[in-house]
């Protein structure tokens, strides 16, 4: 604008033909600026556009993860694994397959997951322990290629890790049932049952409904959230979230 009203200035002189000229340059730097403008309007929509589908893959994957070991021992550096790396991995498929959880790398990648968590845990026999003692090895090195383009800083360490964890869950198996006795006892008096099952009745109290609230609450919470214990004024204790019973 500046630039146009310094021209008329000093180049006016009686042609009145120059004021055409600049207009059509002052229409030409409006045009140009309206341009830059949706132009910057197109990027920020889509950054934000971007934001919201990374947020909404990672929680997918944490999802996905969450489920996948509900209910089973997984250690603690197992579930880091999984909730720092592995769920990264299953965020990025989803930000690069229209399919999203329904594409063949995401059955692939919830797959190895899988197998991951019950490598963690331990075998349930003999047998079953020098199986997979024996695919172990196969194992690792495809947990290990999956993760070659991966750039997480602490990515080597958390692999080694894990294959530390893989390896001690092979060093116990899970207790076997003992076989049921070949001829049962026999049956107690009526009178010493009543008893002895009301001595054994454990106390239980009804939960609240704002207790029951609660709980689910916290069931929802998925593993790897940090939190802080304030007591007594003492120093707050951080703890992160990596198991529920």
């Amino acid at each position: 604008m500046k630039e146009v009203v310094d021209r008329a200035l000093i180049e006016f002189e009686e042609d009145v033909g120059i004021f055409d000229l600049l207009l059509e340059d002052f229409d030409k730097a409006v045009r140009e600026l309206r341009q830059r403008a949706q132009l910057v309007e197109q990027r920020n929509a889509e950054a934000a556009d971007g934001q919201d589908k990374l947020q909404a893959a990672r929680a997918r994957a944490q999802q996905e993860l969450t489920a996948l070991c509900e209910g089973k021992p997984v250690a603690e550096v197992g579930c880091s694994f999984l909730q720092r790396l592995w769920a990264d991995k299953l965020t990025f498929i989803l930000l690069r397959n229209t399919e999203g959880d329904t594409s063949a790398d995401w059955e692939t990648a919830v797959a190895l997951a899988q197998r991951m968590i019950d490598s963690l845990l331990p075998p349930a026999s003999e047998q079953a322990r020098q199986q997979r003692q024996q695919t172990l090895t196969d194992l690792q090195q495809e947990i290990r290629e999956q993760t070659r383009m991966m750039q997480q800083v602490d990515k080597e360490k958390l692999l080694l890790q894990l294959f530390e964890i893989q390896t001690q869950a092979l060093e116990k198996v899970v207790a076997e049932a003992a076989p049921a006795a070949a001829t049962a006892p026999p049956a107690p008096e009526p009178a010493a049952a009543a008893v002895e099952a009301n001595e054994k009745k454990p106390d239980k109290e009804e939960l609240t409904a704002a207790q029951q609230s609660a709980i689910a609450q916290l069931n929802s919470i998925p593993f790897g959230t940090w939190f802080e214990f304030n007591t007594d004024g003492k120093t707050p204790q951080r703890a992160k979230l990596s198991w529920r019973s």
